[in-house]
């Protein structure tokens, strides 16, 4: 657990970071435990990283990224509410 204060407006943030299911999960909170954002980390069986973000507001990001053998990177993101 990290806490951060932030020294202009005295915000204090909360990062919690736990394995579940086979997944990482970082959570983002403030001073009353009210969630700012949760990332899970999940690795594919085609050996894609996938990234998914939940907001407090219902709203989500799915990122997939994919290391090709030429170097490049290949992206999805898909986004919803």
């Amino acid at each position: 657990m990290t806490r951060v204060t932030d020294q202009v407006n005295q915000t204090v943030r909360i990062t919690s970071r736990y394995a579940s299911a086979g997944s990482v999960v970082t959570e983002v909170t403030d001073e009353n435990q009210a969630l700012i954002r949760r990332t899970t980390s999940t690795a594919l069986s085609t050996g894609a990283l996938q990234t998914r973000t939940d907001l407090p507001d219902g709203s989500w990001r799915v990122v997939i990224s994919l290391g090709r053998a030429d170097g490049s990177i290949l992206r999805e993101t898909v986004t919803g509410h």
